[in-house]
């Protein structure tokens, strides 16, 4: 038997403690005890508090698996672990594992000052926004994240805007024909893209 793995007769926060690796948010954890209890446990220092409304089942430094579900949770509801957070997650190798990328629904604003004033254990968390995540763009995996292919299919900077107005400048492409890009390396086509 794993000695973290919850014993049959435990409470649902114990199960919810041992699948959040740990991490809960305070409406979670008064679900099973009493808001003084919590507040009693954070201030005697057996629970430690990460950020307004995230605690730590523990007072020990984060491990990344904590960092994760901190990132998750104190972004709000509906978000996602993604970019290249969610695709090192998935295993794919030789990405930087800080900041931390979270997707949030665009429709909701997530807590600049929840966010701003993480613990010093804690990596920088930049948030997303995306006004539609098909369920098959999510990965079943705890926490939530998006897919590795999501990731590799955005463009790498915002598409061009007919509203705003860019600085074109020439460029010759490899037949010698002139064609004109955007300094953010965008370039505009004549025609569709495709065959005919």
């Amino acid at each position: 038997m794993h000695p973290d793995l919850p014993a049959d007769e435990a409470d649902a926060l114990d199960w919810l403690t041992f699948e959040q690796a740990g991490v809960v948010t305070t409406a979670q954890a008064t679900r099973s005890l009493t808001e003084g209890t919590v507040r009693g446990r954070v201030r005697s220092g057996r629970w430690r508090a990460i950020c307004r409304g995230v605690v730590l089942m523990g007072n020990g430094r984060l491990t990344r698996d904590q960092q994760l579900w901190v990132a998750v949770l104190a972004a709000g509801p509906g978000a996602v672990l993604a970019g290249p957070t969610a695709a090192a997650e998935a295993g794919v190798r030789r990405l930087r594992r800080e900041p931390l990328h979270v997707l949030v629904p665009a429709h909701r604003r997530a807590g600049r000052t929840v966010l701003g004033r993480l613990p010093i254990d804690m990596p920088a968390v930049v948030v997303h926004r995306a006004s539609v995540l098909p369920a098959a763009h999510l990965q079943l995996a705890r926490p939530p994240r998006t897919t590795t292919g999501h990731w590799w299919t955005r463009p790498a900077g915002p598409a061009p805007s007919t509203r705003r107005r860019r600085r074109w400048r020439p460029a010759v492409s490899s037949d010698g024909s002139r064609r004109r890009s955007c300094r953010r390396r965008w370039t505009r086509c004549p025609g569709p893209v495709g065959g005919r």
